[in-house]
């Protein structure tokens, strides 16, 4: 009886829990991300979709700001040795 149990395959949405009334609920964990791609114009359009015509779009989204930054010094030697800093740039001209 066990293992006709065991062997029956059944799709169970994830077990969430829910804070305010501390129970379990079955809920749906798909989130919406707002995308965008560029159109002929070099403009944002904005959707929901991963992808749209055959195009993959990109996130809408900025990155993640961590105050622990790990990596920031790598990305400075980085920028120091290809001249990328902006104290190494030529200045561009004031506009009036």
């Amino acid at each position: 009886m066990w293992s006709e149990l065991f062997l029956v395959e059944k799709k169970i949405p994830p077990l969430i829990a829910d804070a305010s009334t501390n129970t379990g609920l079955f809920i749906n964990t798909a989130k919406m991300h707002l995308m965008y791609t560029l159109n002929a114009e070099g403009k944002r359009v904005y959707t929901l979709k991963k992808v749209v015509n055959g195009e993959v779009t990109k996130s809408a989204h900025p990155a993640r700001f961590s105050p622990d930054d790990k990596y920031s010094r790598h990305r400075v030697t980085l920028k120091k040795r290809y001249n990328l800093l902006l104290t190494q740039q030529a200045k561009a001209p004031v506009k009036a």
